[in-house]
């Protein structure tokens, strides 16, 4: 096993494809004091940064590309989105589960936005939880429940079926999922979401 790196420059140097993990207001600092190879390729995790912006502060290398990695990629799962295909970021996430190509900057960004959407869904089922709380439920029972109900309904994500399918097979005529379904409609939930991801984007 080889030893830790001595500083950011050792790790720059010591490899062929270089990963920036920074936050993006840390980059600039970062990276200013760092001196790249020109056949080095370069990949960058940061969903607000762009290819031509990471060049100007690394300078001439030999690729820039990009990606929006999940935590899933710890366990060589999930599905990563990658700009441009067939680059580094492509070949690097491959092996950590599987890769999305996306044809521009502005598709990769769209797919950033649209995976910020994690903390808000579980923030809806912690509102089912407390609700549920509300009339008498142990917490603890409470969310073992909504979970049960959600990994359970999660498997149908494996189907070829389209998400708006799924909902409709989930929504007996007349039934309560169809009815609280209607009531979200109707009091502008899904489009407060499509108006969040939008101010996202900026």
């Amino acid at each position: 096993m080889r030893p830790p790196r001595a500083d950011n420059q050792e790790a720059v140097t010591d490899a062929d494809v270089v990963l920036l993990c920074l936050r993006a207001a840390d980059a600039p600092e970062v990276l200013k004091g760092l001196t790249f190879r020109p056949r080095q390729r370069v990949i960058g995790v940061m969903p607000s940064l762009s290819v031509a912006e990471l060049r100007d502060m690394v300078g001439p290398v030999a690729e820039i590309s990009r990606a929006i990695p999940a935590v899933s990629v710890a366990e060589r799962a999930g599905l990563t989105p990658v700009y441009p295909a067939g680059s580094a970021a492509e070949a690097t996430f491959a092996e950590l589960g599987s890769t999305v190509p996306l044809g521009t900057e502005a598709q990769l960004e769209a797919a950033s936005a649209a995976s910020a959407t994690v903390a808000a869904h579980f923030a809806y089922l912690t509102t089912i939880v407390e609700w549920l709380a509300g009339r008498g439920v142990d917490a603890g029972q409470a969310r073992r429940l909504v979970g049960a109900v959600f990994t359970g309904a999660a498997a149908d994500l494996a189907t070829a079926s389209a998400f708006d399918e799924l909902a409709g097979q989930h929504a007996t005529p007349g039934g309560q999922n169809e009815q609280l379904l209607a009531g979200l409609r109707r009091a502008g939930v899904y489009e407060a979401v499509g108006q969040g991801l939008d101010d996202l984007l900026g």
